[in-house]
């Protein structure tokens, strides 16, 4: 198992919708938080997705999108290539 984090920071109002895709299919081992908790000026937020890797995820892509009033419909989106996980960074 891997985890990946995704991270966005000063936004407002505090609504936020953060969701996580493996090749299209939403995952649903997520922790998301977002912070402060009461009234601020902005925000941010905080999410780690659990992935379990399979043999053939040498191709897959790990998707964080971030959906917010502000991005006016338009979704930010963060991508992971399971490649360069699998791989590694020993050499």
């Amino acid at each position: 198992m891997v985890s990946f984090t995704c991270e966005s920071h000063g936004f407002s109002p505090r609504n936020i919708t953060l969701k996580w895709f493996k090749n299209g299919n939403e995952l649903s081992h997520t922790q998301t938080s977002v912070h402060p908790t009461g009234e601020s000026v902005s925000y941010s937020v905080s999410s780690t997705a659990q992935v379990t890797l399979a043999p053939g995820d040498i191709h897959s892509k790990v998707i964080c999108e971030v959906a917010h009033i502000t991005l006016q419909g338009s979704p930010l989106r963060g991508t992971a290539n399971l490649s360069d996980t699998i791989r590694g960074t020993g050499s």
